[in-house]
């Protein structure tokens, strides 16, 4: 089945944390959402990032708001730089980015078509996040 990774928009952690009561994630909580397989907070999102910036800056999992190791769902608060170039992204870049994003080891199985897709989807969400005051979370469920 794959690892479930839901972006959605949220006011603060306590918000988010609302997520992890829903088993069935974010978006059944009420919160406005993205939903997409394997495209963890951690490692897949620095890749993106390093694609969208040039930067490597892998970062540890210091990010997270809800859930213990012996959970099976969990929610982490989106890194501050990645929710920012997500948010800056132009219209014009998401295909050249999409397109570069997919050759990664950790997108090498991602139709392009879909990687655009999530891509856009992320950005939509990181500026409504940003224009409302808010931010970006990932809720991850194994």
């Amino acid at each position: 089945m794959g690892v479930l990774t839901d972006y959605f928009i949220a006011r603060d952690h306590q918000d988010a944390a609302r997520a992890h009561g829903s088993p069935t994630g974010p978006k059944r909580a009420g919160f406005k959402t993205a939903e997409w397989k394997s495209l963890d907070p951690v490692v897949t999102m620095a890749t993106l990032h390093e694609v969208m910036t040039g930067q490597n800056e892998f970062k540890p999992p210091d990010s997270t708001v809800a859930g213990t190791d012996k959970d099976e769902h969990w929610v982490f608060r989106v890194y501050d730089d990645h929710f920012a170039t997500l948010a800056d992204l132009p219209e014009e870049r998401l295909g050249d980015v999409a397109a570069k994003w997919v050759t990664t080891e950790e997108m090498n199985d991602w139709p392009l078509d879909d990687a655009r897709q999530a891509l856009s989807e992320l950005v939509a969400l990181a500026r409504e996040a940003r224009s409302s005051g808010a931010h970006l979370y990932c809720w991850v469920s194994l």
